[in-house]
């Protein structure tokens, strides 16, 4: 991995919001992922380095190890200009030390002054996230209801939140209907079957559908076996 040492910079960069920078220092190491299109512009302010990260597109990232302050900046890597200041960070990550390992899932928006970014941490070490554990996360701009199999409880999902769900081991066809609030109804937003195993770690990315009609959803699944989560945690240490 390519790394950059500017030291220099870090620490100017720093000086400028000295009482904002006045946290305990952490380490942590996490992976990322991308919600909408691979990243590939971004770098990491360390507490001696800035390292450019790769964040693939709805696929986790490489394990990054890091120590700084609890709140993880990153610039574009292209605007740093070697001896001045570091430009403004664009993304700013919080609450990644609550977790042994996490995963960042990060949100690239259009908006009128260009490409904004925000971020959501959450666990993604085994013991939080073990095998026949899904997690929904919900990409849309509408508030969602998850119904799994008739009868059950809806369970409500806002927009840009996660929610995670273990199912029983022998539980492996399970039937799933989503329901949308969108201009100011109820729409029904999908209805599929999912097929959870007790050896696999998935996550469900929950899109708008923008051909259909309005409040319609769609599902992307990202799938994890865990003996190679197991694998990667135990030789990173």
């Amino acid at each position: 991995m390519r790394i950059v040492q500017l030291i220099s910079m870090v620490m100017a960069a720093f000086s400028v919001s000295l009482t904002a920078d006045a946290q305990e220092t952490i380490s942590a190491k996490f992976r990322m992922l991308s919600i909408d299109g691979a990243i590939d512009d971004l770098a990491l302010v360390s507490a001696d380095a800035v390292v450019p990260v790769e964040i693939p597109e709805l696929r986790r990232s490489d394990v990054y190890a890091y120590r700084g302050s609890s709140l993880l900046r990153f610039v574009i890597e292209s605007q740093i200009v070697e001896r001045e200041p570091l430009p403004n960070p664009v993304l700013e990550v919080s609450g990644v030390d609550r977790f042994k390992n996490a995963l960042i899932l990060v949100f690239r928006l259009q908006s009128s002054n260009g490409v904004k970014y925000q971020a959501l941490a959450v666990a993604d070490d085994f013991e939080g996230f073990p095998g026949g554990t899904s997690r929904f996360v919900n990409i849309s701009p509408y508030p969602l209801l998850l119904l799994f199999d008739q009868g059950s409880e809806p369970q409500q999902l806002e927009s840009g939140k996660v929610l995670t769900r273990a199912f029983e081991s022998e539980n492996q066809n399970v039937h799933i209907q989503i329901a949308s609030y969108a201009d100011g109804e109820v729409h029904r937003g999908l209805d599929d079957r999912i097929f959870p195993k007790a050896i696999h770690r998935d996550i469900y990315f929950i899109f708008e559908e923008r051909e259909g009609q309005s409040g319609r959803v769609k599902m992307r699944r990202l799938r994890e076996h865990q003996n190679s989560a197991l694998r990667l945690y135990q030789s990173d240490g």
